[in-house]
């Protein structure tokens, strides 16, 4: 995984491009992956339509984990920073 502390920040104060890319990113690769692995899974077994069923679910959850991570880390870096602009809203 990598590491979005340094250089987190532009210079308008917003979040970096790449932290703010990596959620649709994520949302398209994971499960893109699991689909591709589920039908190679389908060809190779014959369990059509299961195999790639279960690989864009697999994809789904394993985006849902990653983007929880990934959200968990810039909150807390945020409250490291004392950022409570948002909370004050």
């Amino acid at each position: 995984m990598s590491d979005l502390n340094s250089g987190r920040q532009g210079s308008s104060g917003g979040p970096n491009w790449l932290a703010a890319m990596s959620i649709p990113v994520t949302l398209l690769v994971l499960p893109g992956v699991g689909g591709y692995a589920g039908a190679a899974a389908d060809r190779h077994w014959g369990v059509s339509p299961w195999g790639i069923l279960a690989g864009v679910v697999l994809g789904l959850v394993l985006a849902a984990v990653r983007i929880r991570y990934l959200l968990a880390q810039l909150s807390e870096e945020d409250r490291k920073e004392g950022n409570t602009e948002n909370r004050e809203k």
